[in-house]
C-alpha cells in the first residue's frame, strides 16, 4: 500500500505503487467475513486501542461474543488476511447494563458495541462499510 493525499488533503492508502500501473483504493481490496476464534486476540488488541479503558470490551467480552453472538461478528480485511478491522453487536429488547453483556437472539433490538479500524487504514471508508 501507498500512501496518497486526496484533493481534500485527507491522506489514504491507495493499493500498487508507481511500478504496477494505476493504483486502487483500499475498499476495492477489503473483503468480509465472520471472526473466528483464532481472530479475537487480533480484534482484542484493536479494540484496546481503539477505545477508552472504561469502554473497550474486554477479551472474555469479544470471545463471548464470538461464540454466542457470531451472526453479528464480522471483521474486514485486505488481500493476504490482513485484519484491518471488525464490527460487534448483540440482539437485546432494551439498552440495560446487563443487555450490553449478554445475547438475547430473540431480541429485536440490535445493539452494535464496537465498530473497530486499525490505525494505518482509518478515514478511508472502511468503518461505513462495515455499517451497511
Amino acid at each position: 500500500f501507498i500512501l496518497q493525499k486526496r484533493p481534500s488533503g485527507r491522506e489514504h492508502y491507495m493499493q500498487g505503487n508507481e511500478h504496477d500501473g494505476p493504483s486502487k483504493h483500499i475498499l476495492d481490496s477489503v473483503t468480509y467475513r465472520p471472526v473466528a476464534p483464532d481472530d479475537i486476540p487480533k480484534c482484542y488488541k484493536m479494540e484496546a486501542v481503539s477505545y477508552p479503558e472504561d469502554e473497550a470490551a474486554s477479551l472474555d467480552g469479544l470471545k463471548y461474543r464470538q461464540q454466542f453472538a457470531g451472526d453479528y461478528f464480522w471483521l474486514a480485511k485486505t488481500e493476504g488476511d490482513i485484519i484491518v478491522g471488525y464490527i460487534c453487536a448483540t440482539r437485546c429488547n432494551e439498552f440495560t447494563e446487563e443487555s450490553m453483556s449478554t445475547h438475547d437472539p430473540t431480541g429485536s433490538i440490535l445493539a452494535i458495541h464496537s465498530v473497530v479500524v486499525d490505525s494505518p487504514y482509518r478515514r478511508q471508508g472502511i468503518a461505513s462499510a462495515m455499517m451497511q
